[in-house]
């Protein structure tokens, strides 16, 4: 029992001291197909005998990586040291990519190493510069492979899904952009970025993957406008706006409308849905020709032309004085015959009325009560005469007694002559235009006060240049027009100027962005009484404020330069107050000039605007977002003025925002001040 267990002992110890004699370096833990596994370990054998092999174990697979004969390589008690290598190609390794050992043996003595990994990963991350893009925008990648070793792959990159294309891998990275169709359906989008490496025989070793997304956002991108080609006064006129977006298909948004006549003496201005039907009433008298629907969305507009009808229309009135009025409420010359039934006798009235012009006849039967009919009127009325009639030549006494009117206005006619010249005679008279610019003399210039006349006796004609000059355009009669100099115009209103003078005039919108309380409207209010103060009035249209310089009350033909400086202090007002207040105001601001049909009226200045020059500043305010943009033709102006950069265009115009402003006045007053201390 003794000598077994001695035995046992002895074959332990005889067991450790043999596995003791292979030695192996451990390998690293990670290895991608590709790379060389190198493998070195020492050898003193205590006995010799079979082969010495190295053999590579993985999934229980055993690939034979090195074997010798142990006779006669190996002496017994002899160290030896072997290195080797080999090369993990896909074909040595096939489908056992894992955990691998190393194991090293010579007859019954053998090691292994600590388990590793072979593996064909490449860890991809790939990123994109933002995750909305408009359709034609480019798209910037960032793209980083590190192999499962930690080492950067050299190698290739395929994307595909949303676009498809090659780029190459450097040093672990690849960095580029592509653009998507610029009719490419709005929506998300998925991309995959594969990347992979080959080996001697072009085969694909190592590979990897990611995906990501974007969107692309809808762009409206033309509006189409459907309408009858004609339009009827007086009726609704129908028609559908349909906005499209990149790939055509149907999107919704608010569109800007405007319907006007060939003559611009009709516009209105909507705005309305996109996709929907809607309709405009147009009045009876609506001008007869070619109108025009101009709908637009930021840049992109559209337009079609109609055709209004002539429509022949009156209004006709039967009033219990006996009188028969009738106006032409149609958009052309009304020139028919009405029938008039008094009693039981119809008389035929021949109408000629210019569009808007009205008539009044007067119905005449011997004394009695009598029923008129009119078109659908029908009537009981008391008349007077000698008998039926429709005529328009009045009645009472003067119509009866026609000698004796005629003989009483001869009276009153020269006695007005006569007082008239009496009056005139002593006294100079001056018209009432709003820029005289000259003096009205007669026989006598005894005193200067002014007093308006209506019909002067001989008069001459004395320039007076003392007077500002009158405006192109401008109405001279007396007695039609307000003296601007003297009254305190600070508000505008815009409305269809029918009587007005065609004046080239400087436009101030402020486009206000956000709702505001107490304090962001008194500083509004502020501004407004600023620009009133410099002569300008004001217009507050929702979330429009209009100010206009016009020379109907500045008495300055140009007023861009005023217009740009009061901008800038419009635009250092609104900067200070944001600055210092917590209720901020949201705005920008844009300047334009261009010619208003504009009239004083009712301590107003009414204006219509011609062409867009209203509309267009609009524009450049709502892209303005804090900044103050001018138009192309205001800068063309002022260029000698201002120093300013291009920001971008609307509707093919180009805008400008303002760097600095030369302010002239400022300087001729300093050159006056040098020159008057240097003695000149």
């Amino acid at each position: 029992m003794k000598k077994v267990i001695l035995l046992l002992v002895i074959s332990i110890l005889f067991a450790s001291f043999a596995s003791a004699r292979i030695i192996l370096t451990e390998p690293n833990d990670n290895y991608n197909l590709g790379d060389r596994l190198y493998i070195s370990l020492t050898t003193l054998p205590s006995f010799v005998s079979g082969n010495f092999e190295i053999n590579l174990i993985c999934k229980s697979t055993s690939i034979n990586l090195y074997r010798i004969p142990a006779e006669p390589s190996f002496s017994v008690g002899v160290e030896q040291k072997i290195t080797t290598f080999v090369t993990l190609t896909p074909i040595l390794m096939s489908s056992n990519l894992g955990n691998c050992n190393i194991i090293a043996s010579m007859g019954d003595e053998q090691t292994s190493s600590k388990t590793f990994i072979i593996s064909d990963a490449i860890n991809v991350q790939a990123k994109l510069d933002k995750q909305n893009y408009n359709p034609g925008e480019r798209i910037t990648y960032n793209l980083t492979a590190i192999k499962a070793n930690n080492q950067p792959l050299d190698g290739f990159l395929e994307v595909s899904g949303a676009q498809s294309f090659s780029r190459a891998v450097s040093k672990g990275q690849s960095i580029d952009s592509f653009t998507m169709p610029p009719n490419a359906d709005s929506g998300d989008y998925v991309l995959t970025f594969s990347v992979y490496d080959r080996g001697i025989n072009n085969s694909i070793m190592n590979k990897g993957n990611h995906t990501t997304s974007f969107k692309i956002n809808q762009v409206p991108t033309s509006i189409l406008a459907d309408s009858p080609e004609t339009a009827t006064p007086g009726s609704s006129f129908n028609f559908t706006l349909d906005l499209f977006d990149q790939a055509g298909k149907n999107m919704t948004d608010k569109l800007d409308v405007e319907v006007y006549s060939s003559d611009s003496k009709t516009k209105k201005t909507l705005t309305l849905n996109s996709g929907t039907s809607n309709s405009i009433d147009f009045e009876t008298n609506a001008t007869a020709g070619k109108w025009t629907l101009y709908a637009s969305l930021g840049k992109i507009t559209t337009q079609k032309e109609f055709t209004m009808q002539e429509v022949s229309m009156i209004d006709m009135a039967v009033l219990d004085s006996g009188e028969l009025l009738v106006k032409n409420i149609g958009n052309t010359l009304y020139n028919q015959s009405i029938n008039v039934t008094i009693g039981n006798s119809t008389q035929e009235v021949s109408l000629n009325l210019q569009i808007g012009e009205s008539k009044t006849f007067y119905l005449k039967a011997p004394d009695g009560e009598y029923t008129v009919k009119v078109g659908d009127q029908e009537k009981r009325l008391l008349l007077t005469g000698n008998a039926i009639a429709v005529d328009d030549s009045g009645q009472g006494i003067l119509s009866k007694y026609s000698f004796i009117s005629y003989f009483l206005i001869a009276i009153l006619l020269a006695g007005g002559v006569i007082f008239t010249m009496r009056k005139v005679s002593k006294r100079t008279v001056y018209t009432e235009d709003p820029y005289p610019a000259t003096k009205i003399s007669t026989f006598s210039q005894k005193t200067s006060t002014p007093e308006v006349k209506s019909e002067p006796a001989k008069v001459k004609i004395v320039p007076n240049t003392s007077r500002p000059m009158i405006m192109p355009g401008s109405n001279v009669n007396s007695g039609k027009f307000m003296d601007v100099r003297k009254s305190n115009v600070g508000d505008a209103e815009g409305s269809l100027v029918l009587k007005g003078q065609k004046v080239n005039s400087s436009i101030i919108v402020i486009k206000l962005n956000t709702r505001f309380g107490g304090a962001a409207k008194q500083q509004l209010e502020k501004i407004m009484t600023m620009a009133r103060e410099r002569k300008a009035v004001v217009d507050w249209r929702d979330n429009h404020i209009i100010i206009i310089l016009s020379p109907l009350i500045t008495r300055v033909m140009e007023s861009e330069p005023a217009a740009a400086r009061l901008g800038l202090d419009i635009l250092n007002e609104l900067n200070d107050y944001n600055r210092k207040f917590n209720d901020k105001i949201g705005f920008g601001v844009g300047l334009n000039s261009g010619d208003l049909i504009s009239a004083i009226e009712d301590g107003k200045l009414k204006y219509t605007s011609i062409g867009n020059t209203i509309l267009l500043t609009k524009r450049i305010a709502d892209i303005a977002n804090g900044r103050l943009l001018i138009s192309d033709n205001m800068r063309n102006k002022i260029a000698r003025d201002i120093r300013g950069e291009k920001t971008g265009e609307i509707g093919g115009i180009a805008v400008w925002s303002i760097v600095s402003l030369q302010d002239r006045e400022a300087n001729k007053a300093k050159l006056d001040d040098l020159l008057k201390r240097m003695g000149h």
